[in-house]
């Protein structure tokens, strides 16, 4: 007997089938002997639902669903854990990114997964969850890292909630009780620009100690892009003739196997996909950067295949390895960037019989913050800005220009305290 194949040439599994109009369907029968079926327009997750059909779970992705649900038995909902409802949660998110989702599990099965996963979801009561948030911080957990991993459990449950299995989502109290008392909070910086004084010692100091990071930080400044953005960029990406770039994805590392693997990927938001201006001193940033790879005999070593299949290589700013750079690695850099070109700057001010200027830490985030800030100082369209920084809302541009405001009122109270008198 032949084996049943799609449309497409791909074997089919039992109790699959192709419908004329391309519609999958898988027939099973529950263990009352009654039968069953589901459709899906597609049959995997890198299927692409026909022009006008719902985009919903794919088929296989239906059948584990089944599975899962027969194996425990169907008058045994209870039986399933917590590792079963978060899988049925991520299978079901069909529109998250691919690139996202891997992360999520990487993180869920870190944390999760043995720790509290294969407990059973209708036995779990909030005592057991507040004990594990609390053992989370014990181990040294921060706040933003635990809040993720309440996230997780939180879908589980209101999986659970879906399947009749539990009645209350027990995970939002026990993640307020540990919250209230402090546990892991720490005040989050906001991104500060650095002033007009501060980035010509920066780039005095890059100048003078012929740093092998002048070039990246100029591009930095000179673009306000996402570190996630230049850490991904290409040679393909960058028309030199019409001084433009093109931002068209993103790149990070996430640890997989012990190992550290980079993740390309289109932005999560529309308005990341842009055009941005290629100014004078970014394009002659990315000459430096090239001529001093080339002197250095670096080579980019590196291609990567995005969620689509689509292959990039040829990145523009590189490790001596001639591989794509990582964030936090670059950020330890900058600092100890910013306690030399202090030292630096306490020398020459001292030569120079004046008080020294002083450069606060800064990070990659920082740099962006930077450039939209001096952006803002020149266009007093929000629009134009928020379009070029790929801001997701205009809201996020507003608050740049409230704070750059705030600075302008307040150096204008100093001027009038030293200035201004009533006789």
């Amino acid at each position: 007997m032949s084996e049943k194949k799609d449309l497409k040439g791909r074997k089919l599994h039992t109790g699959e089938s192709q419908l004329s109009n391309g519609r999958y369907r898988y027939r099973y029968t529950d263990k009352n002997g009654k039968r069953h079926c589901v459709y899906s327009w597609r049959l995997t997750r890198s299927d692409k639902p026909p022009k006008g059909k719902r985009d919903d779970l794919c088929l296989r992705d239906k059948e584990k669903d089944i599975l899962i649900t027969l194996a425990k038995g169907n008058t045994a909902k209870s039986d399933l854990t917590i590792n079963d409802c978060f899988d049925m949660v991520m299978r079901a998110k069909v529109n998250l990114k691919e690139s996202t989702k891997q992360t999520q599990k990487i993180s869920y099965n870190a944390n999760v997964r043995r720790a509290i996963g294969e407990m059973k979801i209708s036995k779990c009561t909030q005592s057991d969850i507040t004990a594990f948030y609390a053992s989370l911080f014990e181990d040294g957990k921060k706040h933003g890292t635990v809040k993720m991993i309440h996230s997780f459990l939180h879908t589980a449950f209101e999986k659970g909630i879906e399947l009749g299995i539990v009645s209350a989502n027990i995970t939002t109290k026990a993640f307020k009780e540990v919250s209230a008392g402090g546990k892991g909070k720490t005040s989050k910086k906001p991104p500060h620009a650095l002033t007009k004084p501060e980035t010509a010692l920066l780039l005095d100091y890059l100048s003078f100690s012929g740093s092998q990071w002048l070039p990246l930080i100029v591009f930095l400044i000179n673009t306000g892009c996402r570190i996630g953005e230049v850490t991904a960029l290409t040679w393909n990406d960058i028309d030199m003739t019409k001084n433009e770039i093109s931002i068209n994805h993103g790149g990070y590392y996430v640890k997989q196997g012990g190992k550290h693997s980079f993740i390309i990927d289109t932005p999560k938001t529309k308005n990341s996909l842009r055009v941005i201006p290629l100014l004078a001193a970014g394009k002659q940033a990315l000459i430096d950067e090239k001529n001093r790879q080339k002197k250095q005999g670096i080579k980019s070593k590196t291609t990567i295949k995005d969620s689509n299949g689509k292959k990039y290589h040829d990145f523009v700013f590189l490790t001596a390895g001639g591989k794509p750079h990582v964030t936090n690695n670059l950020n330890t850099a900058f600092q100890r960037i910013v306690k030399n070109a202090n030292d630096f700057e306490l020398y020459r001010s001292t030569q120079e019989n004046r008080n020294p200027i002083e450069l606060r830490p800064f990070s990659c985030h920082d740099l962006r913050h930077t450039f939209c800030t001096r952006l803002c100082e020149v266009e007093n369209n929000p629009k134009v800005v928020m379009s070029i920084m790929g801001h997701s809302d205009l809201s996020i541009t507003m608050n740049v220009y409230n704070e750059l405001q705030k600075e302008h009122q307040k150096k204008a109270f100093e001027n009038i305290n030293s200035n201004f008198a009533f006789i």
